[in-house]
C-alpha cells in the first residue's frame, strides 16, 4: 500500500492540469496514490488526466459538476494510505513537498494536520516571498478566530484525521475553514515555515467567483460564529467578522473585542497573537 494518498478536485483546469500533475508526478518521495476528481468537467480535462500512463493516478469521473466539497468527500472516501495530501488542479508542487512533510510528521508524532506556506501566480506575475506562518497548534487555535491560518492546498493529515470528518457544502468556498474549526478541538495542527505549493490565483476560480457573494458572506458569518461558540464564548461576533471581511476597525467590533480579552480569559488562546491579528485590519483571505 502506498504511503500517502493525494485528493486533487478538477474542474474545467484543462489549461493547468498537466503542469499541476507533471509536479506530482516529478516528487521526491514517489510512494503514492493521486486520486482525482473530475468533477463534471466540460473542457478537455478528464482527456488530460487518461493522457497518462501512471499507475499512481486514480481518476474517479463524475457525471455533473457536485462543487468541491462533494469531490473532496469522494476523494477522502478512496483514500487508504496512512497519509492524505490535498492539493489543487491548477497549483504547483514543490518538487520536495511530500518529502518534507513526511518528515515532519514523522518527527512529530504528535501532530496530525499539517500544513505550510505557498508562493502565488496572477497571471504572469509570480510571488514567492520568505514562509512566515503560524507554527504551533495553539496559535493556529488563536489565529482561527481571526484569519486564516492553514493553506488549504499545503494540507497533510494522518489517516485518521480523513476517517473522522467530512467537508459541509453549505459553506459557500470556505468548506476547509469549516472544517479547520471542527477539527481543531481533536487533532493537533501545525505548520511548517516552508514554501510547498505554488498556488494559482485565478478570477474564474470557484473561490474567486464565490468570494464576497452574500453566499459566502453568511457562510463566513456562521463559521466564526460557530467557532466562537464552541470555544464558549456567548458574544454576537458578527461586528467582528464583517471587520476582517471588509478590512476596516470599528468601534463596535473593538468593544466586543475587549470583552472577550477582559471576559474569557479561561479560554485556551494566545490573548497576544489576538490582538496583533485583530489590529492587522487586512480582508479576509480564502485559499
Amino acid at each position: 500500500m502506498p504511503k500517502v494518498d493525494i485528493i486533487t478536485p478538477a474542474y474545467n483546469t484543462q489549461e493547468y492540469i498537466k503542469d499541476s500533475i507533471d509536479s506530482v508526478l516529478s516528487q521526491t518521495f514517489e510512494d503514492f496514490n493521486f486520486i482525482i476528481i473530475n468533477d463534471g468537467s466540460t473542457d478537455d480535462t478528464g482527456s488530460i488526466i487518461d493522457s497518462y500512463d501512471d499507475e499512481r493516478i486514480i481518476h474517479i469521473e463524475l457525471e455533473e459538476n457536485a462543487g468541491i466539497a462533494t469531490a473532496l468527500n469522494i476523494g477522502l472516501m478512496h483514500t487508504e494510505s496512512d497519509f492524505v495530501a490535498r492539493f489543487d488542479s491548477d497549483d504547483i508542487m514543490f518538487s520536495d513537498r511530500l518529502e518534507k512533510q513526511l518528515r515532519y510528521l514523522n518527527n512529530h508524532p504528535e501532530v496530525d494536520i499539517l500544513g505550510g506556506s505557498m508562493c502565488t501566480y496572477m497571471g504572469k506575475n509570480h510571488t514567492c516571498s520568505q514562509p512566515n506562518v503560524i507554527h504551533d497548534h495553539k496559535r493556529i487555535k488563536t489565529a482561527l478566530m481571526l484569519t486564516y491560518p492553514m493553506a488549504h492546498p499545503t494540507i497533510m493529515m494522518r489517516k485518521k484525521v480523513a476517517d473522522s470528518f467530512r467537508y459541509d457544502g453549505r459553506f459557500i468556498a470556505s468548506e476547509d475553514l469549516e472544517a479547520w474549526t471542527r477539527l481543531i478541538h481533536h487533532f493537533t495542527f501545525a505548520n511548517m515555515n516552508e514554501n510547498l505549493v505554488h498556488y494559482r490565483m485565478r478570477p474564474d476560480s470557484e473561490t474567486s467567483t464565490h468570494i464576497q457573494s452574500d453566499e459566502w458572506v453568511n457562510s463566513i458569518y456562521t463559521i466564526y460564529q460557530n467557532y466562537y461558540n464552541s470555544l464558549g464564548i456567548d458574544d454576537d461576533v458578527s461586528p467582528i467578522v464583517a471587520m476582517k471581511i471588509n478590512g476596516k476597525v470599528n468601534n463596535s467590533a473593538e468593544m466586543i473585542f475587549y470583552h472577550i480579552l477582559d471576559n474569557y480569559k479561561e479560554v485556551d488562546i494566545d490573548p497576544k497573537l489576538l490582538y496583533n491579528l485583530f489590529y492587522k485590519s487586512y480582508p479576509y483571505t480564502e485559499y
